[in-house]
This record gives structure tokens, sequence and C-alpha cells, in this order.
């Protein structure tokens, strides 16, 4: 589900326990529809951001390089605390995740129909690429993403096929030393 569908539903669901926990006959338990109506309030505030945050990718990301022209999806990803990523770390030993420990680092994930491979062979032609050196991802034996480098950031793309086709690409912009 997107974020606008979820968006959409806290907005439904907030509207309703708005209704049922403000404007109804007064009961014992109608503190728990102004509990939930508060709650999802938030939640669609939190999905009004995060669609607001995807759409900027695009015109944040071609100030950097150029991003994959046939792009179906975007989504933006929260950055993690240190403390959120030690806790998913401990939850699944087969997820390791690194945090971001000042939550400067911007992600995206960009859906398209191409194949990996299409993506690949984009960003591996320099006029893509804007004079961003290449430091991991030329060779066909390693793992499906690019590291770039150009003076003070580092961009990681990472793509990943999609069940049903196409591929998932991952943007993590990070400026060295911010």
């Amino acid at each position: 589900m997107t974020y606008l569908g979820l968006a959409l539903l806290f907005l439904v669901l907030t509207a309703w326990y708005t209704y049922s926990g403000f404007f109804t006959k007064p009961r014992p338990w109608q503190f728990l529809g102004q509990a939930a109506a508060i709650i999802f309030g938030f939640l669609t505030l939190f999905c009004g951001y995060a669609m607001w945050q995807a759409h900027q990718a695009v015109p944040i990301l071609s100030t950097y390089i150029d991003p994959y022209p046939r792009v179906t999806e975007t989504m933006w990803v929260p950055s993690l605390s240190a403390k959120d990523a030690e806790y998913i770390n401990k939850a699944d030993p087969w997820i390791q995740i690194t945090p971001d420990s000042d939550r400067s680092a911007k992600t995206w994930i960009f859906k398209t129909k191409d194949s990996p491979e299409a993506v690949r062979q984009f960003y591996l032609a320099d006029a893509q690429r804007r004079g961003w050196t290449l430091e991991l991802g030329a060779g066909r034996e390693e793992p499906p993403l690019l590291i770039l480098k150009k003076e003070r950031a580092r961009l990681t793309i990472g793509f990943t096929p999609e069940w049903g086709g196409g591929t998932s690409i991952i943007y993590m912009l990070k400026e060295i030393g911010s």
C-alpha cells in the first residue's frame, strides 16, 4: 500500500473515531475513540509528510545525479537512529542495519519495470553520473549496488529485482562530514 492509500485510510479512521469519540452520547469507553482519533490524526500527518518527501526525491536527487528515467513509483525512507537499528538487529539476526548516527542521510526507493541490469548499465555510463567516481560496483561479480563518491558526498545506489518483474532502486545520499 502506498503512502497515499495509507493517508486516505488514516483520514477515514480519524474522521470515524473523531465522531465516535467526541460527538456521540458519552459512554465509559469513549476515551478509546478519542485516543484513536488523535493517533490516526498523527499517522495521517506522517503519511502526508512522507508523500511530500517522496515528491521532493527527484528534484533533490537531480541536483546530484541523473535519476533513473523510467520510474513508476517513488517512496521516502526515514533514517534510523542508533537505538532503532539496535532494536531491529536484536529482533532479527538475519537483518543487520547500520544506523545513520547523525540521521543526515537521505534515502528513497524508486520502482521501475526495467531489469536490474538496465539500471546498472544506466549508471555505469559516465554521462549519467555527472563526475561521480565509482568506488564499488563496476564488476559483474559484485553485489547489486554502486557506491559513488564526489567531493564531500557519497551516493549508494542499490537495485534489486521485484517479485513479479521490475526493479527497486534504493538511493542513499550522505554528505560526508555533515
